[in-house]
């Protein structure tokens, strides 16, 4: 028997709708345009604020419900991984769009105050170019301490490095070190990032 504990579970999954991607790709990119960003880990770029679950718009609706069901396959996932039973659960959302332009990028910074948190990638922008292969790719940091490479051969890399595809959803725990290398391409590069909780539904009593 091997046992792989301490794990950090990453969800990649799609949602393949190219009206859903185009119609909040030209949102975003507009609304990038005439708004100022929000102060966070965004360097040469636009940083949404995280209202996004609150809008009423038909596109923001249907993609809110999409990420949150990759929440919740991850919960089961995990769950299930160690023997857990799983509550009635809730999830509840904050969400924000982020377009970046050639040499924006995003510092080292984590969600922490979140349980889980995701990135849907609506326009990953232009392919990186062969000076800059890594470039407008999110990495996240190992977060184990002082880890040796194993022997001869590296067994235990300390970064995993995911490429940007139009479509992708990427789930993640929330207190998982993360960032994005600049990018490089002259489209926009458009995703829309959630934090999520989830707790035990409540139930009330009913009278009798």
């Amino acid at each position: 028997m091997i046992l792989d504990p301490f794990a950090t579970p990453i969800l990649l999954g799609h949602v393949d709708d190219e009206a859903l991607a185009g119609e909040i790709t030209e949102r975003l990119v507009r609304e990038a345009a005439s708004s100022p960003t929000v102060r966070r880990s965004i360097v040469g770029g636009w940083h949404g604020p995280p209202d996004l679950p609150a809008r009423q718009d038909a596109c923001w609706k249907a993609l809110v419900r999409t990420i949150l069901r990759g929440v919740r396959e991850l919960v089961e996932h995990r769950a299930q991984a160690v023997g857990a039973g799983l509550p009635e659960l809730t999830f509840t959302a904050q969400g924000w769009g982020t377009v970046l332009r050639a040499g924006g990028y995003s510092e080292p910074h984590d969600h922490a105050d979140a349980h889980w948190s995701a990135v849907w990638y609506a326009d990953p922008g232009d392919p990186s170019p062969a000076h800059a292969p890594t470039a407008g790719r999110l990495v996240f940091l190992d977060p184990r301490g002082a880890i040796g490479a194993g022997g001869p051969v590296d067994l235990f890399p300390r970064t995993c490095v995911v490429t940007p595809e139009r479509g992708l959803l990427v789930v993640f725990p929330g207190w998982l070190t993360h960032h994005v290398h600049p990018y490089a391409g002259e489209r926009p590069r458009v995703s829309v990032a959630c934090n999520v909780m989830v707790r035990a539904r409540s139930i009330t009593p009913q009278p009798g």
